[in-house]
């Protein structure tokens, strides 16, 4: 009876060449497996034991190729459950372990990384501690990508909370390992992600008009990532975007009446990105919602506390927003010697007094010809018993001198220039061109009645 058995299952089993091509192992090892409970004691029940952990491998191979993992890894359990003799028991384990890596890849594949970790963490708690470390390392890159990948999906779907929370999960765990697929260490490509979610997430945040929400990520992008230098395109779009989002924030402060704030958010434009077109004087339009008053004064204190840039933008915006407020005259002298000061500060070359050229009578005030010789728009900023601020345009054929002018030589007669008329007096005055490179000039001035002087303005320029 139990050769019989046992040629009946080996039919079911070969199928192909005894029916329709087709193997039957639920039915070979269903009679395998009579002969051994039935028959314990004949040749075939010793054949069948032996055999039916192989048929059981064969089984999981056929589903597995048929994309039937999780019955696949059952058949290869039922090995260890039924088969503890097995000689193969090693790459038993092996065969189950690559099946559920394939299983949480197809779940990968279909966007359901949820399901894809619970069976990476399956592996980790029923097969690691009995495998080579090498598959150790496969599982934890397995895992890696499948966060990753997650966390793409999520910033895509603008669930930027969520996707920080994944690719966090890189940071946290696994920070170390070399992933070779994608030719970069977890730590690397996490971090990466990390600063792009923040900066897509902030950006998202300033078009919508969040500033202040935007401004707190991309401060955290300068802060966590700016020594990572595959984080640098967005350390950079953040030093970029904060400009114009701390402008935001100022006038949507400023429309809420929350003055203090707005000029404090607004001076971090002035004083840390002055060279941004959020800080030029045509962005300042905003300031004209903001009372006289409250500029005024907000702009002595700015200027008592060292920050020029500010005190000057505010006291220019009493000028020219609030003319025929008590404030205007003041805040237009006041303007014109913050700047001076603010040269006299920082770097600067030294301005020479005037010379004069003649008597004059002007009534007790003195005359002053400014030539500009240099190719550039030149502003004479001037403080004392009169204050003005002059603005003299380019000289197109003058140039920057490599020795200066001989001795009673005049200035060119095409050079630009404007002639003023003040009391005398001492004067505080600066001369400052827009053209990277050339720093601010700084000079005191005694100026005699009834005189008319002649300040002749060139560059010269120095080596090494």
């Amino acid at each position: 009876m139990a050769e019989c058995y046992w040629h009946w299952a080996l039919n079911f089993l070969y199928g192909m060449e005894y029916h329709d091509g087709k193997e039957d192992y639920a039915s070979a090892i269903e009679k395998a497996e009579i002969i051994v409970s039935q028959f314990p004691e004949t040749d075939h029940a010793s054949k069948a034991s032996e055999r039916l952990p192989y048929w059981y491998e064969d089984w999981s191979e056929d589903l597995a190729e048929k994309g039937e993992y999780e019955a696949a890894v059952e058949k290869l359990e039922t090995i260890l459950d039924k088969y503890p003799y097995h000689k193969n028991m090693d790459l038993v384990m092996t065969d189950i372990v690559d099946l559920l890596l394939e299983k949480a890849a197809a779940f990968r594949t279909d966007g359901e990384y949820d399901k894809a970790i619970a069976e990476y963490d399956r592996i980790t708690a029923n097969y690691l501690p009995h495998l080579p470390s090498h598959k150790a390392d496969d599982v934890d890159e397995g895992i890696v990508e499948c966060y990753y990948e997650w966390g793409v999906e999520l910033q895509g779907e603008k669930k930027f909370d969520d996707a920080l929370e994944k690719y966090g999960l890189i940071v946290e765990k696994y920070p170390d390992l070399y992933l070779l697929d994608m030719h970069d260490y977890s730590q690397d490509l996490a971090r990466e992600a990390l600063a792009s979610c923040y900066c897509e997430w902030a950006t998202s945040l300033m078009e919508a008009g969040n500033y202040e929400e935007a401004l707190e990520k991309y401060n955290l992008i300068i802060e966590e990532y700016s020594e990572y230098s595959y984080a640098y395109e967005y350390t950079s779009e953040a030093e970029k975007r904060i400009p114009g989002c701390c402008h935001g924030s100022a006038s949507n402060l400023i429309e809420e009446e929350r003055f203090e704030e707005a000029l404090q958010r607004y001076s971090t434009v002035l004083e840390e990105y002055p060279d941004s077109g959020w800080a030029s004087e045509e962005n300042s339009t905003m300031l004209k919602d903001v009372p006289a008053d409250v500029l005024f004064n907000s702009a002595a204190q700015f200027k008592e506390d060292g920050k020029y840039n500010t005190a000057i933008m505010l006291y220019k915006a009493v000028a020219n927003y609030h003319p025929d407020s008590v404030y205007a005259h003041d805040a237009a002298n006041a303007a014109i010697d913050t700047e001076i000061a603010k040269i006299y500060e920082e770097q600067h070359g030294t301005l020479p007094p005037p010379s004069t050229t003649t008597e004059k009578k002007l009534g007790g005030d003195c005359e002053v010809t400014i030539v500009n010789d240099i190719p550039y728009e030149l502003t004479i900023l001037i403080s004392g018993p009169a204050n003005m601020s002059i603005t003299i345009a380019a000289s197109p054929g003058s140039t920057i001198r490599v020795i200066p002018p001989i001795i009673f030589a005049e200035p060119p007669e095409a050079a630009e220039r404007a002639t003023i008329t003040i009391p005398p007096g001492d004067y505080r005055v600066a001369a400052k061109v827009k053209e990277p490179g050339i720093i601010p000039f700084y000079g005191e001035w005694t100026l005699t009645g009834d005189t008319s002087n002649l300040s002749w303005f060139y560059l010269i320029q120095r080596f090494g």
